[in-house]
Formats: structure tokens, sequence, C-alpha cells
């Protein structure tokens, strides 16, 4: 049977408001051209790209915007944000050339950790001087948000100990807006910012170019590709911040202290999730399944009534009518219930179809009688492990040999097929080579099972999800917190994040599909017209049908 690869997250049920299903499109996705990360250079067991790798490791250190740099600009936006780009140029440059002059020091006045050094003399100072050019009020009144939401800000000083003309949530409403546009490096906010801070290194002597560049073409970014060009330029001078400061006391005090600025929101949105999924179609859901239980019953009966068992040297009959059983038996649990069918549980589930199906198809293909002795004599070490480590624990916990051996169920199951002693240990893969080869041998013999590209679109993309890595934890098991003083952290979200959607179940049912009628054809069995797989999917995309099974429901309930 042709092998169809359903590669769609999207594909979401329910789809409407009355819980009715799409059909499922699956993709015959073609053989794979080209080899993976060729361009990348392997250092170890990881891939980096040239640009960014040595001979011996990475070559670059990544910058941190939003926890190191965003606090120090941050101030920047703000003066954008209240009296436009140029205006905020000329401020901020006023006050950071004002300062270098008074402080005679050569710190970075673009930042705000900059403002940090001084004292309070000098302070005092530079407002008296911003006061008899005429800027000191329109400079402490633009950054007011700032200085009533972070009290220990290192501006703190040109409110000149007045008081504060706002409330913190008159600033909080003000200031929220400005943080979360430069959250985004590249939006044009930040940029705006980065370039007015570009300008103040050039004002302030730290930093000397024989052509400075046209910021003011800033205004028009990205638009624009003179915009585009001097947002790289600039962007690069403002990465030379995190070498220069001298200090990350105000960025974490600026996130710590968010904190206390409201509590966490999260986005109220749960389109296609799984308790919003009608009681109607979960009943319907369920007779679709008994339909589709009892088709696969009638193939499992006529398996167990003429399979020509080789009952000399059964090794081979077991090992693959128990994977295709496996196969069955997975498939049943992710198909029963739709809480399965979010894609974190959905990707542990087909990862399990996946692996015993490509078991399945190299061993029924190419396996030798040594293969399948090999492949069970691995089996029988898996127990071994097991029952010595156990074995290790129950000795420790003053048991006798007696006592342990009582509780050591691993040792009965091996007795029945051999003396523990005289079984091996493989702690590598029971054929000798990794999955990703056996599917490329299977693919050699039959290309159209697709194997090659079920281990790499489907099985190795699961692999997060099975063993919890950080990507898996953030797609299905935190939500981001949209209060911009939060910077955009995520928080654990324990009820079910990812939508209901085809991918997982589709895929084992058209893999079951596919085992169950290679081993009635196997046999000469006769197979159905539409597989019981391919079957259920489209009963359950009926929309037709739906609403036949709510309307007779609904009059036997009357």
């Amino acid at each position: 049977m042709k092998s169809n690869i359903n590669l769609s997250q999207g594909d979401r049920h329910p789809v409407k408001s009355g819980n009715q299903f799409m059909k499922t499109n699956p993709k015959q996705i073609g053989s794979n051209s080209g080899k993976v990360l060729q361009d990348h250079l392997k250092r170890g067991s990881t891939f980096f790209l040239p640009l960014t790798c040595t001979a011996t490791g990475p070559k670059w250190n990544l910058i941190n915007w939003r926890s190191d740099f965003l606090p120090e600009l941050v101030w920047l936006a703000q003066f954008v944000s209240d009296v436009g780009y140029e205006r905020a140029n000329e401020l901020a440059c006023t006050l950071a050339i004002t300062t270098k002059t008074i402080a005679t020091t050569c710190g970075d006045f673009g930042t705000i950790s900059g403002y940090s050094i001084l004292t309070d003399d000098l302070k005092t100072s530079i407002c008296d001087q911003l006061q008899k050019t005429g800027v000191w009020d329109i400079i402490a009144r633009s950054l007011t948000p700032i200085l009533r939401l972070y009290p220990a800000c290192p501006l703190g000083f040109l409110s000149a100990g007045k008081p504060l003309a706002i409330s913190e949530t008159e600033a909080a409403e003000k200031l929220a807006p400005i943080i979360a546009q430069c959250l985004i490096r590249r939006e044009t906010l930040p940029m705006l910012a980065q370039g007015i801070y570009y300008n103040i290194l050039l004002a302030t002597g730290r930093l000397s170019v024989s052509q400075p560049l046209n910021t003011a073409a800033l205004k028009d970014y990205p638009i624009t590709a003179e915009s585009q060009e001097v947002g790289g330029f600039v962007r690069t001078t403002a990465t030379g911040l995190g070498v220069c400061r001298i200090s990350d006391e105000w960025p974490k005090y600026f996130w710590r202290h968010g904190l206390e600025i409201g509590q966490c929101v999260l986005e109220e949105r749960d389109d296609g999730q799984i308790h919003g999924i009608s009681e109607d179609f979960l009943r319907y859901h369920m007779c679709c399944f008994k339909r589709y239980n009892d088709r696969c019953n009638e193939l499992w009966n006529t398996i167990n009534r003429t399979y020509p068992f080789d009952l000399y040297s059964p090794l081979r009959d077991e090992v693959l009518l128990a994977l295709v059983c496996r196969i069955y038996r997975v498939t049943i649990q992710i198909a029963s219930f739709i809480a399965n069918w979010t894609q974190d549980m959905s990707e542990t589930y087909v990862r399990m179809v996946v692996e015993s199906y490509i078991y399945y198809q190299w061993l029924s293909k190419k396996g030798s009688p040594k293969d399948f002795a090999e492949f069970y004599e691995h089996g029988l070490g898996q127990q071994k492990l097991q029952s010595e480590h156990l074995k290790v624990f129950l000795d420790a916990a003053g048991l006798t040999i007696e006592e342990a051996q009582a509780q050591n169920a691993g040792l009965d199951f091996l007795r029945k097929h051999k003396m523990p002693e005289f079984i091996r240990v493989n702690l590598g893969n029971p054929l000798g080579k990794n999955l990703n080869q056996i599917a490329t041998e299977v693919d050699e013999l039959a290309p159209e099972l697709a194997c090659k590209n079920l281990h790499s679109l489907v099985y190795s993309r699961a692999s997060s999800a099975v063993h919890g890595m950080y990507d898996s934890l953030e797609m299905f098991y935190m939500k981001q917190c949209f209060n911009p003083f939060h910077g955009g952290h995520r928080i654990p979200y324990y009820w079910s994040k990812s939508a209901v959607t085809s991918y997982g179940f589709s895929n084992c049912l058209g893999l079951t599909d596919s085992v169950l009628a290679d081993v009635v054809k196997s046999i000469g069995g006769k197979l159905p017209e539409i597989m019981p797989g391919e079957l259920f999917m489209v009963e359950l995309g009926n929309s037709d049908e739906f609403e036949d099974f709510k309307k007779s429901t609904r009059c036997k309930s009357s």
C-alpha cells in the first residue's frame, strides 16, 4: 500500500461552530533531494554555519536584546514616542553632551546605566545646566513614565526632587506599548532608539567614523533600501553596548521590578481546543470509532483463522504479527480518545507507530533468521538489564536472595526463554544500525513506502515531544505573558494548549491500514474496498452524517 504522510498541524478539528470535521488531505511526500544541513560544519554532534564556527567550535557570543539591551535604550524609545524622532534625537544628545561635559568622563551616556556613575553634585549641576538651556522641563516630562514606574532608575535625578505629575496607572498605560514594540529589536521604534544611541556615541566622542550614517533615513525604516542599510550598521554599532557597559544592575532591576507592575496576562484564545468540542461530536465520534473497531476485528479474525504459522520456527511470524498488533493497539489508543488528538500527545503516539512500522517493513522484506534472532536476543537483554538493576536495589534494601527473586518478575520472564546466565545485554540497536539506516534500506527495496520520509518528517520531529526538550515545552506546556513589563516571559499552562488536529491519528490510521493490508494480502485474504482507517476518517469528516446523527439522538432523548 502506498504511504501517505499527513504533515499538516493546521488541520484542526472542529473547524466550524457546528463542530463539523473537515476531511484530511494527506500529502504524498516525494523522495528527499539534497543532504540536510549540507552547508553546515559538523563539530562533534553539533552542526554550525561556517560563519559562526571555527575549527574548535563557536566563535560568536550571541547578545540578549530583551534582557540586556532594551532596558538600556528604553528611555530613547520613550523620547521618540513622546516628541518624535528628530526632537528626541536633539534632547537625548543634549543630555548626553551636557553630562559628559560636566562629569568630565567618557561614560556611555546613551544608556541608562551610564548615568549611575554620577555623584549627587554632578546630577545637580546637570539639571541646572539643562534648565539654563531650556530643555530640562521637556526632558523630565518625557521621561516621567519611566521615572514613576522605576523609582531606582539612574535617570531619576532629572525630576530634581519634584513630585511626578502622573499616576502609576497613567505611566503604565503610556510605557506599556513602548516596551511591547521594543521587545522585537527590528521593529521601527527600537530601530529609531538605536539610531539615536548611535548619534549619542558620535556626539560624546565614544565613536569616531570617517563618514557618519544618515540616521534620518531610519524614519522610513524598513520601507526604503537606504533605511534598511542604515539600520544594519546601527544594529551592529549598538551591539557593542554589551561589551562596554559597566554593570548589569539596571537591566536586572528593570525586569525584576516589572513583576510588580501588574499580573501576568494570558491570551484568551482557545480555538480548536479539546474543551471546545461539543458533546454531540463526542458521541458521534464514538459511533464512528465502534464501526472502525468492528471492521478491524474482521481483518484480525481473518488473520487468526488463516495465517500459516511456521510452528517449527515461529519467531519470524511472532515478531512480525506482534509489531502489527503494537501498531494497531497504539492507533486504537489515539483514535478512541479525542484528548489524544492534541499535538503533544499525537506526536508521542505517532512516533511509536512509525518506529514499529519501519521495523516491520525492514524485517518483513529483508530480515534473515539471524536478524530475527538478534531482535529476540535484544529484547531478552533488556529484561535482563532491568532485572539486574532491580536485583541491586533489592539487595541494598536488605532483602534476602529468596525475597529478592520473589519480587523480580523479570527473572521469571527470562527463565521461560533461556537461562539468564546465557543472555547477553546489547545496549545498542537490535539490528546493529540506527532507525534512519533501516528506513533507508526499506526504501531501496520499496520506495513507495517512503520510510525515509516517515523517519525524518514524522519520527524525528516527534523526538522533542517524546523527550520533553525545550522546543516542545514552549509549544505545548507554556503560554506567553502579554504584560509588556514582564518582557514576554512564559508561564506553565497545565491544561491543553495545543489544538486538536488530525495529524497524529490520521498518520496512525494510515500506517495501521498499510500493515493490516500487507498481512491480509500475504495470506490471500480479501481486503475491503476501503480500509477501516481511511473509512473512519471519511465518516468523521462527513458533515451530513454528523447532522443526521445529531437529529436522531435528539429525537431519542426527547
